[in-house]
């Protein structure tokens, strides 16, 4: 069912909307949105390590290695997000300020 949702076209603005939504709520209930430094990328990696869809415990650790040593020079603002912890509404915040995520499941060439 879910096969050809990579053949249907949408436009680039697609989520707007939805987006629009959650940064008003973001911004009733406080969040801070702005970024550390708006010359970099926000990077979130949703990490699954405590379910059963996860990386090798090695990949993880790994990852998360080379992801806060990233977020240490300067070159991502990095948050390594364990939703199952997070309350509902700081996952809301997180994800309308992440310009990356979830690239780990991507395509080649997705966008």
């Amino acid at each position: 069912m879910t096969a050809e949702l990579e053949t249907i076209a949408a436009p680039s603005t697609w989520i707007s909307p939805l987006r629009e939504r959650m940064l008003s709520l973001g911004r009733l209930s406080g969040c801070h949105l702005a970024p550390r430094d708006p010359n970099v990328p926000i990077v979130t990696y949703i990490n699954r390590q405590k379910t059963g869809r996860r990386l090798t415990d090695e990949d993880a650790k790994n990852l998360l290695v080379e992801m806060e040593a990233l977020d240490r020079q300067g070159v991502i603002e990095f948050y390594n997000a364990e939703m199952e912890n997070i309350p509902r509404i700081e996952q809301f915040c997180l994800a309308t300020k992440t310009d990356v995520s979830g690239l780990v499941w991507l395509h080649v060439g997705t966008e």
